[in-house]
C-alpha cells in the first residue's frame, strides 16, 4: 500500500508527521529515523482500529430480524475479523 506522509518541522525541535488518508494518524519524533519508526507504528495502529471499526459496523448493519409466527428471532450475520484485518493491510 502506498500513501502520502507529510513531515513537518516542529517549532520546539524534532519533527511530526501526518497521514492525510488516515484521519487522526499523526506522530512525532526527535529525528527523522525516530519519526520513521513512529509513523510505521502509528499507521499500523490506526489500520487495526479501522479494521475493528469496520467489523463492528458490519456486525451491526448486517443484523436481520426473522419472524416465525408470533416468535421473533434475531440472526446476526458476521464477517470474519481476520478477513477485515487482512484486507485493511
Amino acid at each position: 500500500m502506498k500513501t502520502t506522509i507529510i513531515i513537518h518541522a516542529a517549532e520546539e525541535g524534532g519533527y511530526w508527521a501526518e497521514v492525510p488518508s488516515i484521519p487522526g494518524c499523526v506522530t512525532q519524533g526527535d529525528t527523522i529515523t525516530e519519526l520513521t519508526t513512529n509513523i510505521k507504528e502509528a499507521v499500523d495502529g490506526c489500520l487495526h482500529v479501522l479494521a475493528d471499526n469496520v467489523k463492528a459496523i458490519l456486525e451491526q448493519d448486517l443484523r436481520e430480524t426473522i419472524f416465525e409466527g408470533s416468535q421473533r428471532k434475531e440472526v446476526v450475520l458476521s464477517y470474519p475479523a481476520e478477513r477485515v484485518a487482512t484486507q485493511a493491510h
